[in-house]
């Protein structure tokens, strides 16, 4: 048996006198068991701590910026293309709550892509040389034959030759915004994150595409 004396020196090793926490916010989550509120709930993620508290901080941000009416520039990788959130950014593209957008190189080709043939929900696990030979790339979860790859080439080449010529003749490099609206035009789909940029007069910056 562990004896009171054993005991007490153990606690002093192990546990410091706690300072009093003042005007400190407790962790507490969603109740679920009142009639749904989605308000509630968004709000709800400032207390439950982790990376909820820190979309919860996000969320306050937004808010605000649209309240002040400040513009908001959106940014992303490709990845959140490749994933369904392609089409929650097209979302607020179309709606015209952001003023411009800023992406990778991926970001764009890859909307581009996902207009021309779907990509596959596949296996993190995907054996990345079985898949090689059945003509398939992995991205996470995510499958993207080569053949949209070759789809998009067929789609980007003639624009290239068409601002390539247009640059020879007018002797003025084309900035990347007014690339990238081409392609949204040309793409003409509503699903679309550049299309709907053209369609709304928003600029998209790929910086990578200049290099």
């Amino acid at each position: 048996m562990v004896t009171e004396k054993q005991l007490k020196r153990a606690h002093e090793y192990d546990f410091l006198k706690t300072i009093e926490l003042k005007n400190f916010v407790a962790v507490k989550g969603h109740d679920f068991s009142k009639p749904f509120n989605f308000k509630e709930f968004l709000e709800s993620f400032r207390t439950t701590g982790f990376q909820a508290t820190n979309l919860g901080v996000a969320i306050d941000i937004i808010r605000k910026m649209r309240k002040d009416k400040v513009k908001i520039i959106l940014t992303y990788t490709s990845n959140l293309v490749t994933s369904g959130l392609r089409d929650v950014i097209a979302y607020l593209v179309k709606n015209k709550l952001v003023h411009a957008v800023c992406t990778t190189g991926g970001g764009v080709e890859e909307d581009i892509m996902k207009c021309l043939r779907p990509f596959a929900l596949g296996d993190f696990k995907g054996d990345a040389k079985e898949l090689y030979v059945k003509g398939l790339n992995r991205t996470g979860d995510i499958y993207v034959g080569d053949d949209v790859y070759m789809d998009f080439e067929k789609f980007l080449l003639p624009i290239l030759e068409r601002f390539y010529q247009r640059q020879l003749k007018e002797n003025k490099i084309v900035g990347t915004p007014e690339l990238v609206a081409e392609l949204g035009k040309e793409i003409n789909n509503e699903s679309s994150i550049l299309y709907c940029a053209f369609k709304n007069d928003i600029p998209v910056f790929a910086p990578g595409r200049v290099r």
